[in-house]
């Protein structure tokens, strides 16, 4: 048996359904607004933190682009400083260079004034006795011949010693290629295909003679070296040199011409200066 259900009931009912609903959808409505609200401060958090990391970074990149441009200014200052010292050291050593050389032209000046002060005192013998004259005039070419021979000796310091280097590397040159030639025989000889028993006494020859090719090729190779070194120096030294000899060979023959006109003239009462003969003029040498 069932029972009617009074409208008023139901009305009653609907409504209150229809409150909870509403209830609910304002609820979920409050919710919402707390999300977004939350949201919001949540995206201007993150944003101001990542506006300040983005400030942070573009700090230390400003940072590092000074640091960057202070390294390039020090070290463009230290090359442009390491140039200028290299620029006065130059200066330095071209002025010395310059000091040098006019100090060797001032000593050359002397040597000569002296010398020509000499040889005005022989050419006003020329009004004097003839024994003055020569003795005068030997006493210059003296004096000249001692100032040759020590340019000489300067010379022959540098050029003997090269020029024996230069005769050494071509006799051991001949004696190396002479020697590669009969150790290469030997070789053959005490090795050869058919040659099943090796000799100890032509082995000990070979082995000797291989010490000897070795000790010609270490002296080629020094030999070289050193005229690779000097290849422009040794050229001027041997010009240099033979102009020097022949200045010396020349004084030695006019002082030893002088001293026999000295001797043989009558109106020096054959007096020859002081007999200084092989003396002063003979090569230190």
């Amino acid at each position: 048996m069932k029972f009617a259900i009074p409208d008023d009931e139901e009305e009653i009912e609907e409504k209150q359904s229809e409150k909870q609903v509403k209830e609910q959808i304002e609820e979920a409505v409050e919710e919402i607004k707390e999300a977004k609200t939350e949201i919001k401060t949540t995206s201007t958090e993150f944003t101001k933190e990542i506006k300040e990391i983005a400030s942070e970074i573009e700090e230390k990149i400003d940072k590092s682009q000074d640091i960057e441009a202070e390294t390039e200014a020090v070290k463009e200052e230290f090359v442009n400083a390491t140039k200028e010292l290299a620029k006065e050291i130059a200066k330095l050593k071209s002025e010395l260079e310059s000091e040098r050389k006019e100090n060797d032209k001032l000593e050359e000046v002397i040597k000569i004034e002296k010398i020509e002060i000499r040889d005005t005192n022989y050419v006003k013998g020329l009004n004097d006795d003839a024994e003055t004259f020569y003795i005068s005039r030997l006493d210059v070419l003296r004096d000249r011949l001692k100032v040759a021979k020590k340019e000489l000796r300067i010379c022959k310091r540098e050029y003997v010693p090269l020029d024996k280097i230069r005769r050494t590397l071509g006799r051991d040159q001949r004696k190396l290629r002479i020697k590669e030639a009969q150790v290469a025989k030997q070789k053959v000889q005490l090795f050869g295909v058919n040659n099943h028993d090796i000799d100890p006494v032509k082995q000990a020859e070979l082995e000797q003679d291989i010490d000897m090719l070795e000790g010609l090729k270490l002296s080629v190779q020094h030999c070289e070296d050193v005229m690779r070194t000097n290849v422009n120096r040794l050229p001027a030294l041997e010009k240099t040199n033979k102009i020097l000899t022949t200045n010396v060979n020349n004084l030695i023959k006019d002082i030893k011409r002088l001293e026999l006109k000295l001797k043989d003239d009558p109106n020096t009462g054959g007096n020859n200066g002081g007999d200084n003969d092989g003396d002063d003029t003979g090569d230190d040498d």
